[in-house]
């Protein structure tokens, strides 16, 4: 399904980990990145406040890397679409997410593209047409002061801080 640049697969945390690895052909060092519905939830998810500066740039394509419960990090992401946001409430879990494409190549821009590349691997495609091209999401690594941008991308971020 489409996020907020380009088409993506997704499955329920953390049921679907192994599928998605085997799918993508992507071992265990490279994680997914979740997706939740709000602020609230993210904050609700990790038992700790988000940097309210870096929060405002959800919903959309910014990916923040946060401590994670259990130790360790963990990306996520808001996304823009309020149909996934709704999905994602429904759900009331997170979504891994990880871009639709074979390893090499590059993202999914329709529908159609995740069915050639993928066909009956995937249970559901919900195609909205072509997407326009779209930069990456901005990655931003919170776990260190200040934080750092790891990835320039669609959401434009200037000096980051750890503002509450």
């Amino acid at each position: 399904m489409p996020t907020d640049t380009v088409y993506g697969i997704h499955g329920v945390a953390p049921e679907t980990m192994h599928e998605l690895r085997a799918l993508k052909g992507r071992d265990g060092r490279k994680p997914f990145l979740l997706l939740m519905p709000d602020l609230a939830a993210v904050e609700r998810y990790l038992s700790a406040e988000v940097p309210r500066d870096l929060a405002q740039g959800w919903p959309g394509a910014l990916t923040l890397v946060l401590a994670a419960p259990a130790g360790g990090t963990v990306a996520i992401r808001v996304p823009r679409p309020p149909w996934l946001r709704a999905v994602l409430r429904d759900v009331e879990r997170p979504l891994f997410s990880t871009s639709a494409n074979p390893p090499g190549v590059a993202p999914a821009r329709s529908g159609r593209e995740v069915a050639a590349w993928f066909g009956r691997r995937i249970d559901l495609i919900v195609d909205d047409g072509v997407v326009g091209y779209s930069p990456p999401s901005t990655l931003v690594d919170a776990t260190v002061s200040p934080p750092r941008v790891l990835r320039h991308g669609a959401v434009a971020v200037g000096p980051v801080g750890n503002g509450r």
